[in-house]
């Protein structure tokens, strides 16, 4: 099975505690992999700034 995780900073793995990010083994995506009852093909495509990206973006659309 192949899973596309398309996401902002829990995709990205961001720590809560500001303190950087995490490595590839223990961000979300990771996470999700080690869990699943199934042998699965993963894909990550993150954006650390995905909300302002969009809500920049919607906004400009918006006043178009």
């Amino acid at each position: 099975m192949n899973i596309l995780c398309f996401g902002d900073s829990n995709t990205y793995g961001y720590r809560p505690d500001g303190t950087g990010r995490f490595d590839e083994k223990q961000d979300g995506p990771a996470c999700f992999r080690r869990n699943s009852a199934t042998d699965i093909a993963l894909s990550k495509k993150d954006c650390a700034a995905a909300q302002l990206f969009f809500r920049t973006l919607f906004a400009k659309a918006a006043a178009d």
